[in-house]
């Protein structure tokens, strides 16, 4: 029976300290943090406070840049995690370094807030969102070009994995597919009452959409 026991006991323990670590917490003790990303390159996390990009290896913060722009609206990695945007209520736009935990460029794309900021994969481009426009960016600031939505503020954007596809969900709940050079492709008005939140599938093919109302639609 005692026997019987250890092995039982021996066969749980694992269990408890799975359970334990599944349940563990680190408190940055930053306040208000209200944008959170994971490098997709390394173990690295941002996490925008206020003006501020703390940036956390391990549960270690390595550094706190702030930027004179402002509050940080957006926040994204490049696929290599080797640079990061930060998109401002005051419509700036910064590159930093992170390696070098440096701003690199600071330019003004709009005068809206931006809402949104991603790197196109492998074109040395970049997508920036306001409720106004999408702006298609080189990554020395130069504007490509802009679509302006005139019908419509738009919400939340995201672009797939290969950077062919930039998705737009506006406040009529119309999504748009534009290519790399900011035309429009696709369109079509989702049944949803109000899209917060856009992901494209790993392969590009499909889009969820995740609304007020509860739904999420694919």
């Amino acid at each position: 029976m005692k026997k019987l026991s250890l092995i039982i006991l021996i066969c749980v323990l694992p269990l408890i300290h799975l359970r334990a670590q599944s349940n563990n917490e680190i408190h940055f003790g930053l306040g208000n943090a209200k944008i959170v990303k994971y490098s997709p390159a390394s173990d690295l996390i941002a996490i925008a406070v206020g003006n501020k990009l703390k940036l956390f290896r391990s549960g270690i913060q390595i550094a706190s840049l702030a930027s004179n722009n402002g509050k940080i609206s957006a926040l994204n990695f490049d696929p290599d995690g080797k640079y990061l945007l930060t998109g401002h209520a005051s419509g700036k736009l910064n590159i930093w370094n992170v390696k070098g935990q440096k701003l690199d460029l600071d330019i003004r794309p709009s005068h809206h807030q931006i809402l949104s900021c991603k790197f196109l994969e492998s074109s040395g481009k970049i997508a920036v969102l306001t409720k106004e426009s999408l702006s298609i960016l080189t990554t020395s600031g130069k504007v490509l070009t802009e679509a302006y939505n005139h019908y419509a503020h738009n919400i939340v954007m995201d672009v797939s994995e290969d950077g062919k596809s930039i998705a737009v969900a506006d406040s009529e709940s119309t999504i748009t597919i534009y290519n790399p050079r900011g035309e429009p492709r696709s369109e079509w008005r989702s049944e949803q009452k109000w899209i917060l939140s856009l992901a494209f599938t790993p392969d590009g093919k499909s889009l969820a959409t995740g609304s007020t109302d509860g739904s999420v639609h694919l």
